[in-house]
């Protein structure tokens, strides 16, 4: 199992996530690894939207706005956890 826990991303922009993504799906061909298991940290801003929204864009992306949506759709090898709240 690969566990990763915490800034995958430098700033969590959707690009970051896809070559996180298909790093993992690469690692996974291999058979090194049957399952990745991802944690987000605080630079992986836009996996949270209410964050994102109310402070990570401002702070890591005042130019050009990520997609939340489009970012937690990119993950696609590995399993988010999430905490619930």
């Amino acid at each position: 199992m690969l566990l990763h826990a915490g800034d995958f991303t430098n700033t969590g922009t959707v690009s970051d996530i896809v070559e996180w993504e298909t790093l993992v799906g690469d690692f996974l061909k291999t058979g090194h690894f049957k399952h990745a298991i991802l944690v987000a940290g605080n630079h992986d801003t836009t996996l949270d939207p209410d964050y994102y929204h109310d402070r990570g864009q401002k702070r890591f992306h005042w130019r050009k706005a990520e997609d939340t949506d489009a970012a937690r759709k990119s993950i696609c090898n590995s399993t988010y956890l999430l905490l619930a709240r």
